[in-house]
């Protein structure tokens, strides 16, 4: 396999709707040639990514940076089939709202997503009703922001704070 994916290996500074429906409705899944091929340390922004692609099913981002992103906004919203979403260790985010709205097959995000320094989460996980499994890290739960897992039939505040890593 070609690891060159897009004949690129340096992501462009703006990742908007690169693999959205509208782009790339027959991706079927990020694995770890597009992760190889794809530099995203430049990246500023993530928004609408894979907005409303309703092909994916799997997606590894564990190589991703989002170092330099400052918005993660609506990158999954509305991945109706979107099942496991790998990041790597400690991703963190900068305004994740409504990253993953509507993404109601999504079971599982593997790696820590870290909201030290996200200035937006609203409506981040609106409609996941099948989520089951997710490490969030620095979220400070007496600040004024909401994070809502009402959505998801078996995971709740009490089921995060239990996973997460060092408690």
């Amino acid at each position: 396999d070609d690891p060159s994916v897009f004949g690129i290996n340096t992501a462009p500074t703006s990742m908007q709707a690169a693999f959205s429906r509208s782009n790339h409705s027959n991706l079927l899944g990020i694995t770890d040639d597009l992760c190889y091929a794809l530099d995203t340390s430049d990246v500023t922004t993530f928004r609408d990514c894979f907005y409303q692609n309703t092909e994916i099913i799997n997606v590894d981002l564990q190589l991703w940076s989002f170092y330099s992103s400052t918005t993660e906004q609506n990158m999954f919203s509305g991945c109706t089939d979107l099942e496991t979403i790998t990041f790597n260790d400690d991703v963190s985010l900068h305004n994740a709202a409504s990253m993953f709205n509507n993404c109601s097959s999504l079971v599982t995000i593997y790696g820590s997503i870290n909201l030290n320094s996200c200035s937006g989460i609203s409506s981040m996980f609106a409609g996941c009703r099948s989520l089951q499994y997710l490490v969030i890290s620095g979220f400070d739960y007496n600040s004024n922001q909401t994070l809502d897992l009402s959505a998801s039939a078996v995971l709740d505040l009490e089921t995060l704070i239990d996973n997460l890593p060092n408690k």
